[in-house]
């Protein structure tokens, strides 16, 4: 195995689970179905906001889960500006 080779077998850049993070981030994140930024602490005020938003449109917001930081990076999920590392304060 070489230096830019996984212990899963592929390019480290496109594993999950090897992938370096970014710094200052989690390996696990909270994220819903619908929203387009991640997470890092469940009563996050801009997951409120944004379930908010989805109720003033008569929509029911969807369940918070967890994933890991990198997958969140993979489906181009953005860090929260309330509650990742150099967003605004909580």
């Amino acid at each position: 195995m070489n230096e830019e080779e996984c212990r899963h077998g592929g390019p480290i850049a496109w594993c999950f689970d090897c992938k370096p993070r970014q710094d200052g981030l989690p390996r696990q994140v909270i994220v819903s179905d619908g929203g387009s930024a991640f997470h890092v602490v469940r009563d996050c005020r801009g997951m409120r906001r944004g379930q908010g938003a989805v109720v003033r449109r008569g929509g029911i917001p969807s369940d918070q889960t967890w994933m890991p930081t990198a997958e969140a990076i993979a489906q181009l999920r953005q860090p929260c500006e309330y509650c990742c590392p150099g967003g605004r304060s909580s």
